[in-house]
């Protein structure tokens, strides 16, 4: 067997850092998860490879990077084939084999963690088995199940109607169906299931259409062509709603489609507020019947209804208030986490931010600064809380400060590195240091450059900012200057910092 030294340095055939699926997988894996899928292996049932097994205790000595240069596919082959020179094919096949068991691993504990749907194989198996008792047994457990979660969702719809289904072929094998009682039972099920599955179309259905209109804003979609843009043509969603609410059977679904009805029509008639205010409180009144990820899709759909009426002058200070109720709420109850992470995200936390200080709520700005700085990742935590505690200092006027949290954020490793420059950019420019601000216009159109992760129209938004703050520097500088590119850069709504740029627009007339 050659030696791991000789492996690395085999001269023409040179040894590279393995990259396979399989530590893809492995990299994600808990110290649980470790022991469990160690178990899994070792398990007959599961694998009958020891092969596979000494492959997985290879793998784990590089836990968790995976990124050594001793980790290769001769190391890895020589743990399992110690006689035989490296073969190429074997190699892959094991590798194959060990990463369709980390795959069938995954399926297995998702599998665990969903009752209802395991219950439901259950129940498939069962009645391929004819073993009436324990069906009958097996659906009484799920019913239970399902009530003691009764939180209402897709899911929650989706299970009833599978449950309903299985009722139903209980009764039509084990039961006559004859005799008043039967057929009224039966016919009922047949009903029930019925509005389940409807409820789950119509829900489903809304959010679809909803997500279509909002793409529909910024990018022009093919409406003739669109299947569900058909489907709203030919059916009326807002006649079906109203049945839909006058029809359910139980007080939850009812209030549940009154509140898609409010939102069905908060943006159908956008100009009518009155669907805007009553979904809101129907939503807020009974928002412990819908399960997180309903709850998380309502509060966006008031956020999003809030910022297009903010977009309106007249209107915008309301809605902006209104949209600052509801980050709050997304941020005091913690739905910004997710099952991929638990961490505030940087993005939601600069929308919150720069919402409290437009609204000049300082006091509460500088509070939610430093409550929720330390649920963003520890990576960024430290750059995000100078780079926001300087975008307060720089509200409030204090340009020393602004300075002195800028200086503490280390440029290379920052990811905001736009954001950070025209802070910077502007608080040269308050402090009238000119020569300051020139120079690092030149940087900054230098970075601009050469930086390939920004888009070319985040690019041009920065461009367009510097190309104003060199204007307002010369006109601040010499007053005779023309004054006709300002207004041009005045009418860009997407001009960074516009309120600011307008306030120094007004200052230099």
């Amino acid at each position: 067997m050659c030696s791991l030294y000789s492996l690395l340095n085999k001269g023409k055939n040179r040894i590279f850092m393995i990259k396979h699926r399989i530590i893809d997988i492995l990299k994600t894996f808990s110290v649980k998860d470790i022991k469990n899928f160690r178990d899994y292996l070792n398990s007959p049932f599961f694998n009958k490879s020891k092969k596979i097994v000494k492959v997985y205790e290879i793998l784990l000595k590089f836990f968790p990077d995976f990124n050594s240069q001793l980790l290769t596919k001769e190391l890895i082959y020589s743990k399992f084939e110690s006689k035989k020179s490296f073969n190429k094919s074997t190699y892959y096949n094991m590798m194959a084999d060990l990463f369709h068991h980390a795959e069938n691993y995954l399926m297995y504990i998702n599998f665990q963690k969903k009752e209802i749907k395991a219950k439901d194989f259950l129940l498939d198996e069962l009645f391929k088995r004819n073993l009436d008792n324990l069906i009958e047994s097996n659906l009484t457990k799920v019913k239970s199940l399902l009530r003691s979660n009764n939180q209402i969702d897709a899911d929650y719809y989706f299970n009833t109607f599978k449950i309903i289904t299985d009722e139903l072929n209980h009764i039509h094998v084990n039961k006559a169906k004859s005799g008043k009682s039967i057929i009224d039972l039966y016919s009922n099920k047949l009903s029930d299931r019925g509005m389940y599955l409807t409820c789950l179309f119509v829900t489903e259905m809304m959010r679809v259409f909803d997500d279509l209109l909002a793409l529909n804003k910024t990018f022009d979609i093919d409406k003739e062509s669109s299947f569900i843009f058909g489907i709203f043509n030919e059916m009326d969603f807002e006649k079906l709603l109203k049945y839909m609410i006058s029809n359910s059977k139980n007080k939850d679904l009812s209030v549940v489609f009154k509140i898609y009805y409010n939102l069905h029509m908060a943006f159908s008639d956008f100009e009518n507020e009155k669907y805007y205010t009553n979904y809101k409180k129907l939503l807020f009144m009974n928002i412990n019947i819908f399960s997180i990820d309903e709850i998380r899709f309502h509060l966006s759909r008031l956020i999003r209804y809030c910022k297009n009426k903010s977009s309106d002058v007249k209107l915008s200070r309301k809605y902006e208030n209104e949209l600052l109720m509801h980050y709050n709420y997304v941020l005091t109850k913690g739905y910004y986490k997710s099952s991929i992470s638990n961490y505030l995200p940087v993005e939601l936390f600069r929308i919150v931010l720069h919402l409290g200080l437009n609204l000049k709520k300082f006091k509460w700005t500088n509070e939610f600064i430093n409550k929720f700085i330390n649920e963003i990742h520890p990576d960024k935590r430290d750059s995000m809380y100078y780079l926001s505690s300087a975008e307060y200092y720089f509200s409030k006027k204090n340009f020393p400060k602004v300075l002195k949290n800028l200086h503490e954020i280390d440029l290379n490793h920052f990811m905001l590195k736009v954001d950070l420059r025209n802070i910077l950019l502007m608080t040269y420019y308050e402090l009238n240091e000119f020569e300051s601000a020139t120079s690092l216009i030149e940087s900054y159109k230098h970075f601009l450059k050469y930086d390939k992760t920004l888009s070319k129209p985040e690019k041009k938004k920065a461009y367009d900012f510097i190309d104003i703050l060199k204007i307002l520097i010369k006109k601040k500088i010499n007053s005779k200057n023309d004054q006709n590119n300002i207004l041009e850069f005045e009418l860009n709504e997407k001009l960074f910092y516009k309120n600011w740029v307008e306030e120094k627009i007004l200052q230099l007339k």
